[in-house]
């Protein structure tokens, strides 16, 4: 039996704003700085909608150059119905210097 690859369906969820804190820098190791920036709260809405809630965090490795960094961040949110949802995103963010020392600048 062969195995066919099938392409996921995307769909529109919701729209979130997440607040965070301030970014700790854990250390800078051979293959990049590391960073955890603590997610506060916030808010969604869409389909579905309610709060983000406090306690997440975002952990990053920049890469030397500081163009790279592979991200991983780790929340719940909880619907407007009471539903507590755990979210985990993985993912790599490629930026040129001048737009991440403006993202560092607020």
């Amino acid at each position: 039996m062969k195995l066919v690859p099938v392409t996921p369906k995307l769909e529109y969820l919701c729209r979130g704003e997440v607040l965070i804190g301030e970014v700790l820098k854990a250390g800078v190791l051979p293959f990049g700085e590391r960073r955890i920036v603590p997610l506060t709260g916030g808010h969604f809405e869409g389909k579905i909608t309610g709060e983000v809630l406090p306690g997440g965090a975002d952990t990053q490795w920049l890469k030397p150059d500081g163009t790279t960094a592979v991200v991983d961040a780790r929340y719940m949110i909880k619907t407007t119905d009471g539903a507590v949802i755990y979210l985990h995103n993985h993912g790599l963010r490629v930026l040129p210097l001048d737009v991440l020392d403006g993202m560092g600048r607020g």
